[in-house]
C-alpha cells in the first residue's frame, strides 16, 4: 500500500473496506467500525454507519477529519522535529488526483487537504477519508511516528 506518487491508496480503501465488512457479516462479529491505515504518503480512515447490533454508534465516533489531520500533522512535525515546518521542509508524495471510481475523482488542494467519500452498501454506508501526511526531507527522528499518528489521531475521537 505504499508506492511514492501512485494511488495505490484505493487498493487500500477496498482492503480496508473488505476487512470491516468481513468482521461483521462473519458468525463471530466483531462489531469493529473504524479502521484506519497510514504509510509515507497517505493516512486512510475507513468507517461503518452503524445499522444495529453491537456496533458503535455512528454518532459516538467524532469528526473523522480533525481525526486525520491531527494524525497527519503529528507524523509531519514528530518526523521533522520541529512544530513550524516551511514549503522547503516537507514534500507531498501522494497524487493530488484521486480515482475513486470510473465516474469519480476527488482531488487533493491546500483549501480542502482532506478527501471523504461515501460507499453506499447493502449492509449500510462506509465512509472514506484520506489525508496526505507530508514527508520531512531531512528526517530527524522516525521512532514512534506510527504510534503517534494513531494515538493523537484517535485522541480526536473519543
Amino acid at each position: 500500500c505504499s508506492n511514492r506518487k501512485s494511488n495505490w491508496f484505493d487498493v487500500c480503501a477496498s482492503a480496508l473496506d473488505a476487512i470491516l465488512r468481513k468482521m461483521n457479516e462473519s458468525p463471530r462479529k466483531r462489531n469493529l467500525s473504524r479502521i484506519h491505515f497510514h504509510n509515507f504518503a497517505f493516512h486512510i480512515m475507513v468507517q461503518m454507519e452503524g445499522t444495529g447490533g453491537n456496533l458503535l454508534n455512528w454518532a459516538e465516533w467524532e469528526d473523522a477529519r480533525s481525526a486525520l489531520a491531527a494524525g497527519s500533522v503529528e507524523a509531519s512535525e514528530r518526523a521533522c522535529n520541529s512544530t513550524s515546518l516551511g514549503n522547503d521542509q516537507i514534500s507531498l508524495h501522494l497524487n493530488p488526483v484521486l480515482k475513486i471510481s470510473k465516474e469519480k475523482t476527488l482531488h487533493i488542494n491546500a483549501n480542502k487537504p482532506i478527501v471523504e467519500w461515501v460507499h453506499h452498501g447493502e449492509n449500510g454506508n462506509t465512509h472514506f477519508y484520506v489525508a496526505p501526511v507530508l514527508a520531512c526531507n531531512k528526517v530527524v527522528q522516525t521512532v514512534g511516528l506510527g504510534d503517534s499518528i494513531s494515538s493523537s489521531g484517535l485522541a480526536y475521537q473519543i
